[in-house]
């Protein structure tokens, strides 16, 4: 992961670590809001997208045991598994939004 505060790159840390971690490891005192985290490549994307894809499963199978629409709990998945064919660059990926149940139609 790169690290970033502000615009700056201040560091390149192996895995995936959350901002909260970013922040830890700094020396400066410095907010979440001021750190940004971008991925190196898109082997870091894969790794950070499973569990969003599982996630997504779950989704879908709790909307249909309610009887709701999985219209949009499937689209977000399809979004998910087309991240890397969507963009080129792993530090562009722009996650998509995930759905609520309690946004869902009955």
């Amino acid at each position: 992961m790169i690290v970033l505060v502000g615009n700056k790159q201040i560091a390149v840390v192996g895995g995936l670590i959350s901002i909260s971690e970013a922040v830890s490891m700094l020396l400066d005192d410095v907010s979440e809001s001021d750190v940004t985290l971008k991925f190196s490549d898109f082997t870091e994307v894969r790794q950070a997208r499973e569990p969003l894809l599982k996630s997504a499963d779950d989704l879908i199978n709790a909307a249909e045991d309610k009887s709701v629409d999985v219209t949009p709990f499937r689209q977000y998945r399809q979004a998910l598994r087309d991240i890397p064919q969507t963009f080129n660059d792993a530090q562009d990926v722009v996650w998509p939004t995930k759905p609520s149940l309690s946004q869902a139609s009955v």
